[in-house]
């Protein structure tokens, strides 16, 4: 495994039954990469102001298990969207190799509303695009979503969603031709699609351009960030997707929870969240990561894999 800045107990890595399910060494070091990103951001974020809290199934894990869900395999935290502007203004000059803060910027191919902190010196391929032309940092990595607010007025959250739906949807577009990713098949009408899109990019070319598209999505899920609301939630991963609702008020009491040998912080009524989201949660259901079928490689930098 590749060296670490954070301290790890004796005996942490070794294979351990958990919840019934047999937690091996690889991912124990997997977790150990991801609990070291975890240390360096919360030292980032605590010297610069920014609060910040677990998300997902990390804060799940929190609550319910002191540290990882035994069956998953990343670590999320999320922010509300002042903070986590200041984080992506701040992070070139906070995070030093091997740490490397990844966010949509002009020229990339990281076509997010989010962004990731990544460790340069190891692998994590997502192997749905592995190999496919991404050039992106893919290290092990911990997601960092930003927060944004819902406005209370049911018709024009709806319109807002609406909106950040189109405006993702034509990133991803974009990104398949921008960046000459194949799609899997060439079907006749596939290529009619192929011809119109060559079009429509040179008439139109601010319009079918990731980044553009990417900038247009956060600027709309930032539309009521200055009006009053009383939830807040992940607009720009999964819009309108209301499981991820969670207070605004309950960013102002926010508690230290234990995560393995680290502690995280967690809104003190996280029962609220947790529940909106996964109904009964204490009672552990194995449904796998999130992320699906990754390759880890603790030792090896993902430039070691990437086509050249």
């Amino acid at each position: 495994m590749v060296e670490l800045k954070v301290n790890i107990p004796n005996g942490f890595l070794e294979e351990e039954e958990r919840c019934g399910y047999l937690v091996s060494r690889q991912m124990k070091e997997v977790w150990a990469v991801e609990l070291d990103l975890l240390a360096e951001f919360d030292r980032v974020c605590k010297n610069n102001g920014i609060r910040y809290i677990a998300s997902g199934g990390t804060m799940l894990g929190a609550v319910r298990h002191k540290g990882f869900i035994p069956w998953d395999d990343d670590l999320d935290v999320m922010m509300l969207r002042e903070d986590y502007e200041k984080l992506v203004t701040i992070a070139k000059e906070e995070f030093k190799n091997p740490y490397f803060f990844l966010t949509t910027t002009r020229g990339n191919d990281f076509i997010c509303g989010y962004s990731k902190l990544c460790n340069s010196n190891t692998t994590a391929l997502v192997k749905s695009i592995e190999g496919v032309g991404y050039k992106y940092n893919q290290g092990i990595f911990i997601d960092i979503f930003p927060l944004d607010r819902v406005c209370d007025n049911n018709l024009k959250f709806g319109w807002q969603v609406l909106q950040a739906k189109y405006f993702m949807k034509m990133s991803w577009l974009c990104q398949k031709y921008q960046y000459g990713i194949a799609w899997e098949t060439r079907s006749g009408q596939r290529i009619i699609v192929d011809l119109l899109y060559e079009i429509f990019h040179k008439v139109c070319p601010n319009v079918f351009n990731c980044y553009s598209n990417i900038k247009k999505l956060n600027s709309i899920c930032c539309r009521y960030n200055q009006y009053r609301s009383t939830y807040i939630s992940l607009i720009s991963f999964q819009p309108g997707n209301r499981v991820h609702d969670l207070l605004l008020v309950d960013m102002d009491d926010l508690i230290d929870s234990d995560f393995e040998f680290l502690k995280i912080p967690i809104p003190r009524n996280f029962d609220d969240h947790l529940r909106r989201k996964y109904g009964e949660y204490n009672t552990p259901i194995n449904t796998g990561g999130y992320h699906g079928d990754i390759f880890f490689d603790t030792n090896k930098p993902y430039l070691s894999y990437l086509k050249k």
